[in-house]
């Protein structure tokens, strides 16, 4: 399965609209400055063609292409009327088979004017996939909130044989708001997204469903979008902190990496080696003694912070002292850091005392499974604005909730948490959501399995403390290194495939990422 890739046209809004508010949006624009449905619709189509004749011709199917564009009742049908005379009109051959009539006048005029134009149409029973080179699915778009029923079922699973689908605005049988697949879906090829994208876009399955998404202006006016809205970050570049020629090793920052246990080594010096390449002036490392001797006999750059000699194979509040008394301004909790209780005592007593800023990741969220309430208390009395680093599993088990509502609530539930726990969540996964104390939310879409691979995580961990130390803002650190993953896992990709890169070959590939700036 082809990844999910996102055309943005020059001028597009980097927000991801749900069907509230671009319902609001469309209502805005044809009572409030009084564009009628019917100019909307057109455009619709006269954009849509114009999309669909340039994917026939650089795949080279324009000679003898015939076109299938299945049309429901309501605008996205209406779209797909004047699709189809669009494409008629630039000499292509266009069968259409309405679902169901029109519901309202404008789609009504629009049906008419393609049977007009010389459009055939034909019922459904008609329908043989294999005769047309394109099938342009115009079913629901965004208006479709209930499971499919057996007929619809039947129908897409009929269009889902054709060689080339395109939908417009939302493959059928997505819902808008979730992304999720409504018992059955449309397996897109390319979608068309009207004015905006939608958060089936973004969200999986529908992301996947969707193929290859470009939007398409069609003249609805998106001002004012509400505060908070998710944001889209499509750069391929990224802000590295400033380097002053000047500097020396204090000027860069200090972190200390509080984790690690027994059997559980690798993370936190994952961590901490992220932490030194991406910029940071010193690292330490403060974990159980059973570690001790392997990572500075491994790692000569990291320091080790003092830890007492019991508990041998884990943390435990009698490192305390060391964590108060340490000199780093930033603290990477979490990395292989166990289970144990006293461990988790520690952590609860360094969020509730230190003065330091933190960056918590793997058992640092792990320990509070469960017990959301008790997290978002002790994050929300830190001092400076924590960071949190959770997969969507992780997340699952803080929230004590479904993965897959997870993934179908996405923006809403990691806004919320934020807010409420006043700190930085970056919820990682295929694609990774940044969001703010303030409610923002960012999304980076760029799906990647050359990062699949345990240890990634870490590293990420690792980059973020490090641009902290060195003078961002935990929103901008948490941004910028989620960017610099991306571009140093596309490298990954391109040079080594995505089956065989480690979290190792990451960390050193770094250097071409911020040489490249």
């Amino acid at each position: 399965m082809a990844a999910t890739r996102i055309l943005l046209q020059a001028g597009s809004s980097m927000h991801i609209l749900s069907q509230t508010i671009i319902n609001e949006c469309e209502h805005r624009t044809i009572h409030g400055i009084g564009v009628p449905e019917l100019l909307l619709i057109e455009n619709a189509g006269s954009a849509a063609s114009q999309r669909i004749f340039s994917l026939l011709e650089d795949a080279s199917l324009l000679e003898g292409a015939t076109i299938a564009i299945i049309c429901g009742p309501g605008s996205n049908g209406g779209d797909g009327y004047a699709t189809a005379r669009h494409l008629k009109l630039l000499g292509l051959p266009v069968h259409v088979f309405p679902y169901r009539e029109p519901k309202n006048s404008d789609v009504k005029k629009h049906q008419e004017m393609a049977r007009n134009s010389g459009c055939a149409f034909l019922e459904l029973d008609e329908f043989f996939p294999g005769n047309y080179t394109c099938i342009v699915d115009a079913l629901f778009g965004i208006g479709l909130n209930r499971h499919l029923d057996s007929g619809l079922v039947r129908l897409v699973e009929t269009i889902n044989e054709g060689n080339l689908i395109v939908s417009l605005d939302v493959p059928t049988g997505v819902e808008c708001d979730t992304g999720q697949a409504l018992g059955a879906a449309v397996e897109a090829d390319w979608t068309i997204a009207m004015q905006a994208l939608k958060p089936a876009h973004v969200l999986f399955p529908g992301c996947a469903l969707s193929g290859t998404i470009v939007v398409e202006h069609i003249g609805v006016q998106l001002e004012p979008i509400p505060k908070n809205t998710p944001i889209l970050v499509s750069e391929d570049s990224f802000l590295p902190p400033p380097r002053s020629p000047y500097g020396h090793k204090g000027t860069f920052g200090h972190v200390l990496c509080v984790g690690g246990s027994f059997g559980m080594g690798g993370a936190i010096r994952l961590s901490a080696k992220a932490a030194l390449r991406t910029g940071a002036g010193k690292v330490s490392i403060l974990g159980p003694s059973c570690l001790s001797q392997s990572i500075s006999t491994a790692e000569p750059e990291i320091m080790l912070a003092h830890v007492s000699e019991k508990p041998k194979n884990y943390l435990s509040t009698n490192c305390l002292k060391t964590v108060s008394e340490h000199p780093a301004s930033v603290l990477i909790l979490g990395p292989g850091a166990g289970l144990e209780l006293e461990t988790k005592i520690l952590y609860q007593e360094i969020l509730s005392s230190s003065d330091k800023l933190i960056v918590m990741d793997a058992d640092a969220l792990n320990l509070f499974s469960g017990n959301m309430d008790e997290l978002i208390n002790l994050c929300s009395h830190c001092q400076e604005i924590p960071v949190l680093t959770p997969h969507r599993k992780e997340f699952a088990r803080i929230l004590d909730k479904p993965v897959e509502m997870i993934e179908a609530q996405l923006f809403s539930l990691g806004s919320e948490f934020a807010t409420k726990a006043n700190c930085v969540l970056v919820l990682k996964g295929f694609s990774t959501l940044v969001a703010m104390p303030d409610g923002e939310t960012f999304l980076f879409v760029k799906p990647n399995s050359a990062l699949s691979k345990g240890g990634m995580g870490d590293i990420l961990t690792g980059m973020i403390a490090s641009l902290i130390a060195q003078g961002f803002t935990p929103q901008m650190a948490a941004l910028q290194a989620v960017q610099i993953q991306i571009l140093a896992g596309a490298l990954l990709a391109e040079e080594m495939g995505e089956h065989t890169p480690t979290p190792l070959d990451l960390i050193q590939i770094l250097p071409r990422v911020f040489h490249s700036e």
